[in-house]
């Protein structure tokens, strides 16, 4: 999984979007600007989500042990379940904040896969 993150973060852009969530899967996209975005990862079996729906500079982790337990205060977290951290700036301002999303599974989007 950290080799995964790895690859996220290389392949991230400045600005960050979900471009797509059908309440199960999640579509994260990125690029330089909000113009310029493309698929950057995909997360499936999404049961948690407190993030904006646009960030920028972002950077991907897991979630530490801390984290998880206070996300499992307000839904069921298996120990398999990938809680996803995003450090990043938002519209509001340029203070780093950290923001959850909830997962069954992580992939890179297949256009970076072939790279």
């Amino acid at each position: 999984m950290q080799d995964l993150l790895i690859q996220i973060n290389d392949h991230c852009g400045w600005d960050c979007q979900i471009t797509a969530f059908d309440g199960w899967k999640l579509m994260l996209s990125s690029g330089s600007s909000d113009v310029h975005v493309k698929p950057l990862a995909e997360l499936a079996g999404v049961s948690f989500m407190s993030c904006p729906m646009a960030f920028s500079h972002p950077m991907f982790r897991l979630g530490d042990a801390s984290e998880r337990q206070r996300i499992s205060a307000v839904v069921p977290l298996e120990p398999s379940d990938l809680l996803l951290a995003i450090e990043a700036e938002t519209m509001a301002g340029l203070q780093r904040q950290v923001f959850y999303i909830l997962a069954e599974s992580l992939t890179l989007a297949p256009a970076w896969k072939e790279q």
